[in-house]
């Protein structure tokens, strides 16, 4: 399928302000091993955000689903580079799930990309509740919700959307 624009007819800013709103909080992250390893808990805190990472929490070296268990238990963004959380949804289900966002793990440059989205995000957490959010190095995200899939990606100033 083509890449189409998302059609939005005209809103005015009081329905985006409103729209918004139902968004806003601030956003509570809980970093992986391998990204709480490259320094990515302390930069989000230096960004002023709520980030906690498995370290902490005493999961390190535990498995995969007590880390997303633990997320949701404690209403935490899981921010990881395992693309595992988002392929299966047997495993890490998206109902209740308070968000997953996979980063690339290519190279630090990436890395700071994917952080630089997070942070233009994190005062609408709502926007992660149950979504997947995977950040490719070439900058398309993909996402999945409980409606389904698509990728977005950022040309100038529109948004493009194409099903997954």
């Amino acid at each position: 399928m083509p890449w189409v624009p998302i059609s939005i007819n005209n809103p005015s800013e009081k329905d985006i302000d409103r729209y918004l709103n139902k968004l806003k909080g601030k956003a509570r992250f809980l970093v992986d091993e391998q990204l709480a390893t490259m320094g990515v808990t302390e930069t989000l805190r230096k960004a002023g955000l709520h980030a906690k990472d498995v370290i902490e929490a005493g999961l390190m070296g535990r498995g995969d689903e007590k880390v997303f268990a633990y997320a949701k238990r404690e209403n935490l963004i899981l921010l990881t580079n395992d693309d595992r959380f988002f392929r299966d949804d047997d495993l890490f289900p998206l109902k209740g799930s308070p968000g997953v966002i996979i980063v690339p793990k290519e190279n630090v440059e990436h890395l700071l990309y994917s952080l630089k989205w997070i942070l233009k995000l994190e005062r609408y957490p709502g926007v992660y509740r149950e979504a997947k959010f995977r950040i490719s190095k070439d900058g398309i995200t993909s996402c999945k919700d409980l409606a389904g899939s698509s990728k977005l990606r950022k040309n100038g100033r529109e948004i493009w959307v194409d099903e997954i």
